[in-house]
């Protein structure tokens, strides 16, 4: 008789925890603009931070992607992506096709090696010369004429897409004022930056790369930069800017629904893709 109580008890107690469970098994959304979106019979599996620029996100429904970390143990049609920036938050299901690697579009800049001139470029601060001794060929001298921030930029970068993810990419190398600060940097027309690399100049030619995810339907412009007041040249070649396709194989493709078409649950238009934000992978069950 004491084993079929302790039974029934130990029964009762099961049940009496399901709808528990049950309950917890949810994720609730909300918008900024107040609206919520629930989905039943979700739990959180994963989650973590990205830095800004690290969440090589593409934030059109046509392309949609994003690569905040490794979500390869994800890409079964059965998790779903939340992030936020910090204010705005986005929500996908992460499709069971992996993405086929980096892939990238047509070159945006019409003079990306400066082996004949610097034509399409302007100097700000500065006076640029294309010169010998590149990375290949000819390079950018650009030489500090006032400021302590002196830049070549390319404008237009062609209009792309709002929410397509740029990736920008150059070669520097120290001029005659020696090892100093320098950055590579992507800006909207607004000459807001969308993403920037810094780092300080060698007698190498390294290359610096930057991701920015676009955020107006007006143009953009890549920027090469020399940051000290100090007086003489910088080194730049092999500019680049083009528009990214597909994310690494370790990223994911996303979807409006589960196994549906690419999109998102949920993107708010003032979501910026190129802040600092959290994730979090939501499992279906």
């Amino acid at each position: 008789m004491k084993k079929i109580i302790g039974i029934l008890v130990a029964v009762g107690i099961l049940f009496m925890s399901i709808p528990a469970i049950m309950a917890w098994n949810s994720f609730t959304h909300r918008s900024p603009s107040g609206t919520r979106t629930t989905i039943a019979g979700v739990v959180s599996v994963a989650s973590g931070t990205y830095a800004a620029g690290a969440l090589y996100a593409d934030l059109t429904t046509a392309n949609a992607f994003a690569a905040p970390a490794d979500l390869s143990s994800y890409q079964d049609g059965n998790h779903i992506l939340w992030a936020s920036d910090g204010t705005n938050t986005l929500m996908a299901w992460i499709s069971a096709t992996a993405p086929g690697g980096e892939t990238l579009d047509v070159e945006k800049i019409s003079n990306p090696s400066f082996d004949l001139n610097t034509n399409g470029w302007v100097g700000s601060g500065a006076t640029l010369a294309s010169v010998a001794g590149g990375q290949t060929n000819n390079c950018l001298e650009l030489t500090r004429t006032s400021g302590t921030t002196q830049l070549a930029y390319v404008n237009p970068v062609v209009a792309i897409d709002v929410g397509a993810l740029v990736k920008v990419t150059a070669y520097i190398k120290s001029g005659s004022s020696g090892n100093e600060s320098c950055r590579i940097g992507l800006q909207n027309s607004s000459s807001t930056y969308l993403g920037t690399t810094s780092g300080t100049s060698s007698g190498d030619w390294v290359l610096y790369t930057v991701y920015g995810t676009t955020n107006t339907a007006t143009t953009y412009v890549a920027s090469l930069e020399k940051r000290t007041d100090t007086a003489g040249t910088m080194l730049f070649d092999t500019a680049s800017a083009k528009r990214v396709t597909d994310c690494a194989a370790t990223g994911a493709l996303l979807l409006s629904t589960k196994g549906g078409a690419r999109g998102f649950i949920s993107l708010p238009s003032a979501f910026n893709g190129n802040l600092a934000g959290t994730y979090r992978i939501l499992r279906s069950y």
